[in-house]
């Protein structure tokens, strides 16, 4: 039976035949548990290292594209042809398009423009 699974079972069943002491807290079941708790801290101490490193990572880490960077291809300008007297009331982008809401004569209506071609 190898050496350390001995010393285990000396903890285990209470005893430390070698030394003369009885009980848990003999000099083997001291020595594991310093062990056990330096080990624990060990592993505590990389972990907050490995959370610090993540958070500083994600908050000085930049975004592959910018806000702006997205429609900076397209026209400056981009004209939307909506019935004559339409009030605007929503403007959403997704992407490439643009989503507008508008009331025309007492009706919600939508209209989806592409912001390339303004179509």
């Amino acid at each position: 039976m190898p050496n350390h699974i001995k010393q285990i079972d000396k903890v285990l069943d209470g005893t430390d035949q070698a030394q003369g002491y009885h009980g848990p807290l003999s000099p083997s079941g001291v020595k594991a548990l310093k062990t056990a708790i330096a080990v624990m801290g060990a592993m505590i101490a990389l972990c907050v290292i490995v959370i610090i490193g993540r958070v500083i990572y994600l908050a000085s880490g930049t975004t592959s594209m910018e806000a702006g960077q997205l429609y900076s291809r397209t026209s400056p300008s981009v004209e939307f042809v909506l019935p004559t007297g339409a009030q605007v009331q929503n403007v959403s982008l997704n992407g490439e398009r643009a989503i507008v809401t508008f009331r025309l004569h007492g009706q919600t209506k939508i209209s989806i423009f592409n912001l390339h071609s303004g179509e």
